[in-house]
């Protein structure tokens, strides 16, 4: 009894301690949702003599213009989301960079676990309970203000409320994750744009060659939704997730089954990391040596390959060898950045030259 008091206790102090945040989310909810509605709505009726009869086309405008804003379309909407996620996730954990504050916490008396449940649920409904209030502001005060509010409008809202909130959720473990596994903000920071932004990459530049050098090569279109794991390319993912809301067509059911199974992973990898995160993680690029090598290898190869495509393609290398060249020393650029990153020292960017 006493640890489920002493979790929510220490969740109601996290959210008094993060109003900011509460604050920072509401602000820009309120601005995505019902503010950008409003002005939506007043720029197509300015002017407009809405009693005359060639003014018909403005109620189909105004709904079109609702969905646009309120709907799983808006590009704004997504990016807002991953802010969210990221400024949520290292806010709430930041407590691991510090050996004291880490030392302070786990030595409450409530288990690993429900700390850290109790500090994720505390981003979580910062920025969720924002949002479906502005949404709901949105939806029952400005479009019924305008007399636009139907079912058909809630049911678009009700989708893209779930969609957002499911992005967020994946979004949001990435984020706390890539806290998990480092010991410096710096790091943190690059290693979740890593986890948004590799595999998206990383396909597009393989499409790219593939393209170049293969001529029976075909591809999938801009507008074709790929059956994977969010996890793996979760922005471009949602990217693509976001444009079949914007066509009007109705997601796939597979897509919703995969991202909520892709955020379910990532939780359940926080939870199981948390555990296990070593005390000593504090002040290290990584909270496992392992993953220097790693991360920069999974860097370094792909970014010289492009490299070297690019400049052939732009015309600069037109041998073989040159391109050879151009990617190995690309490599031996990133390599250094890499190692100066790792140690904050210039004295040790060639330590590891084998990897």
């Amino acid at each position: 009894m006493r640890a489920g008091l002493t979790g929510v206790n220490l969740l109601w102090e996290d959210i008094k301690h993060r109003s900011w945040l509460l604050v920072l989310a509401a602000a820009g909810a309120l601005v995505l949702l019902p503010f950008r509605l409003q002005m939506e709505l007043s720029t197509l009726t300015y002017g407009v003599d809405t009693t005359l009869p060639d003014a018909a086309w403005l109620r189909s405008a105004e709904i079109d213009a609702a969905r646009e804003v309120l709907g799983g379309g808006s590009f704004l909407l997504l990016a807002g989301i991953a802010a969210a996620a990221v400024i949520s996730a290292f806010t709430g954990f930041a407590y691991l960079y510090s050996r004291r504050q880490v030392d302070f916490y786990h030595s409450l008396p409530v288990r690993r676990e429900k700390l850290f449940l109790f500090r994720y649920l505390g981003g979580f409904l910062m920025v969720a309970v924002p949002y479906l209030f502005s949404l709901a502001a949105a939806l029952f005060g400005v479009a019924g203000t305008y007399g636009i509010w139907d079912r058909s409008l809630s049911v678009a809202a009700a989708e893209a409320a779930g969609f957002f909130l499911l992005l967020f959720l994946l979004f949001y473990s990435l984020a706390v994750l890539a806290v998990l596994l480092t010991g410096r903000i710096l790091t943190g920071l690059l290693l979740t744009a890593f986890f948004y932004l590799y595999g998206g990459l990383c396909r597009g530049m393989l499409r790219g060659m593939m393209s170049q050098y293969f001529d029976t090569y075909y591809g999938m279109g801009q507008g074709e939704l790929p059956l994977q794991l969010p996890l793996f390319a979760p922005f471009f993912q949602a990217e693509g997730m976001r444009r079949v809301f914007a066509s009007g067509e109705p997601l796939p059911v597979s897509a919703w089954i995969l991202t909520g199974l892709s955020a379910a992973a990532a939780l359940l990898l926080c939870v199981l990391l948390y555990r296990k995160r070593p005390s000593e993680a504090c002040g290290n690029a990584f909270g496992y040596r392992w993953m220097e090598a790693v991360i920069k290898v999974a860097v370094t190869i792909p970014c010289s390959l492009w490299t070297a495509n690019l400049l052939q393609q732009m015309g600069y290398l037109r041998e073989p060898a040159m391109a050879l060249a151009a990617a190995g020393l690309t490599a031996l650029i990133l390599v250094g950045i890499f190692e100066f990153l790792y140690s904050q020292d210039l004295r040790n960017v060639w330590r590891h030259k084998l990897s």
